[in-house]
């Protein structure tokens, strides 16, 4: 997974990064995770910050900009 990309999401940093690479196989795996197997790869609170940010419903209007 691109490393890059997942230092920017909630809850992720320097200090867990290397447990979600070494254990998680892609984006779409991640994104599936359960909040409870998130905790006990990158802690409580860092879990429930990545879980509400990948939950978070995105609606796009018609011209496709975000609400």
């Amino acid at each position: 997974m691109p490393t890059e990309f997942l230092k920017k999401l909630p809850g992720i940093d320097s200090n867990n990064i290397s447990n979600i690479t070494k254990k998680v196989k892609n984006m779409v795996e991640l994104c599936k995770m359960s909040e409870d197997d998130l905790k006990k790869l990158i802690g409580m609170r860092n879990a429930k910050e990545l879980k509400t940010f990948l939950d978070r419903k995105i609606d796009i209007n018609v011209n496709g900009n975000e609400d």
